[in-house]
């Protein structure tokens, strides 16, 4: 049903993304499949790393959505996104390299930053350290220098995503499913904004 929906959306209705509640770095990495061809369906459906996403239909629809972009004539271009931040992995990884690219003199300090994400996430109920969340908003105040770089606003809410996340993990956990589903809702508002 989705593969038909979002095929009668595209080619009727002009729609360009398609949002799903997968992990934020997990739908970049889908993302970069269907607009390069780098790597396969079948892995980039793997790195969403949700059991319910991992069928031969959803491989089809991501495979299909490669092969829109691909086909020449001049059309729109689709994208992916996941809007769950139930992970910040993805989105530590895309920084890392984002700093590496366009800011290299910081990417160390930047990778020393985000490593107190990474240690909180080591561990399914570890809390990050207390100074963690300033580590990560000093991250995003050093991408406000980069006025004039590729894909800032990604790069933003990459940020934004492990903010989410360490609010997410400090929450009590009766508390949680609701944080998770308000931090969903404002990536989507963000989506509609970006897109």
């Amino acid at each position: 049903f989705k593969d038909r929906l979002l095929k009668y959306l595209v080619e009727r209705k002009g729609f360009t993304v398609f949002a799903m509640e997968a992990y934020w770095g997990a739908g970049l990495y889908v993302d970069r499949y269907i607009k390069t061809g780098r790597g396969t369906a079948e892995q980039a459906v793997a790195s969403l790393a949700f059991w319910s996403w991992d069928t031969p239909q959803v491989v089809d629809l991501v495979r299909w959505m490669r092969e829109y972009n691909a086909k020449p004539g001049n059309h729109l271009i689709l994208s992916f996104v996941g809007i769950d931040m139930q992970s910040a992995m993805g989105a530590i990884g895309y920084l890392a390299t984002y700093f590496s690219l366009h800011d290299s003199a910081h990417a160390a300090g930047v990778n020393e930053a985000l490593n107190c994400v990474a240690a909180a996430a080591a561990y399914f109920r570890a809390k990050p350290d207390a100074g963690c969340r300033e580590k990560v908003v000093a991250v995003g105040n050093r991408l406000g220098a980069l006025k004039n770089a590729p894909d800032l606003g990604v790069a933003q809410h990459s940020v934004a995503i492990i903010l989410q996340y360490l609010d997410w993990k400090n929450t009590p956990e009766e508390d949680q499913l609701g944080a998770r589903d308000r931090a969903m809702a404002e990536n989507r508002k963000w989506l509609v904004a970006f897109h």
